[in-house]
């Protein structure tokens, strides 16, 4: 549960509400599509996307620039 929690606060952005729901609608698609499609890499396909929001955007989807 933690380490959903962490996707979801580093997709959506520390403080934002909205970025929560948003974040853990995307954490919950693309685990469970990453669950039927390549069982094995199935926290590799969750923590990929997690470290290409932070290269893109690092205070997360819906953060504020600080």
């Amino acid at each position: 549960i933690l380490t959903y929690s962490l996707v979801v606060v580093v997709l959506g952005g520390l403080g934002s509400l909205r970025g929560a729901v948003v974040g853990s609608l995307l954490v919950a698609l693309i685990y469970t599509y990453g669950q039927s499609l390549v069982p094995d890499l199935a926290y590799f396909v969750l923590f990929a996307p997690m470290a290409l929001i932070l290269i893109v955007r690092p205070q997360g989807l819906f953060g504020r620039a600080g």
